[in-house]
């Protein structure tokens, strides 16, 4: 993470996303996870990729010139369920790539004594004391050029 950082107040809607994340990571319901994301949280302007990896900035924070590149822009890997419209069907996950706009870089601090972290054995030895997370605003239908370029014209809700 690279300075500057806020508080920020956030929506619900944002708070329900961040607390699916959550309950899927660490095995726990909504409800549950939901308790633990603030109103409030920390967020970042700016995110540096390890072992020279690019600056990604976040749309919120990044005043865009018309002369500026916009480094906000990202390509990012989801794993999904083949299956998922198959309510009998096993998981099947499979990883696919997306285009999007980092909208924000969250900063998640939970407590030591997080009772979804200490029930999972899996996750037990990690503790993590922050969690970052990007909400990213999904590209609707990018088309390729023969290039192999992509490009866009309108931007999803942030999912």
């Amino acid at each position: 993470m690279v300075k500057p950082f806020r508080d920020t107040q956030i929506s619900l809607a944002l708070r329900k996303k961040i607390a699916s994340h959550l309950a899927i990571k660490y095995s726990t319901t909504d409800a549950i996870a939901l308790k633990f994301v603030p109103s409030t949280v920390s967020e970042c302007g700016k995110l540096k990729i390890l072992d020279g990896g690019d600056l990604i900035d976040s749309c919120s924070f990044s005043r865009n010139t018309a002369r500026g590149r916009d480094k906000s822009f990202v390509k990012y890997t989801l794993e999904v369920d083949r299956n998922a419209r198959y309510r009998n069907r096993p998981v099947a996950l499979e990883e696919r790539s997306y285009y999007g706009q980092v909208n924000h870089f969250v900063v998640l601090s939970l407590p030591s004594t997080c009772p979804f972290i200490q029930a999972n054995p899996t996750h037990a030895a990690e503790r993590p004391s922050s969690v970052i997370m990007a909400a990213i605003a999904p590209i609707k239908q990018p088309s390729v050029n023969e290039l192999g370029m992509s490009s866009y014209t309108a931007l999803e809700p942030i999912k």
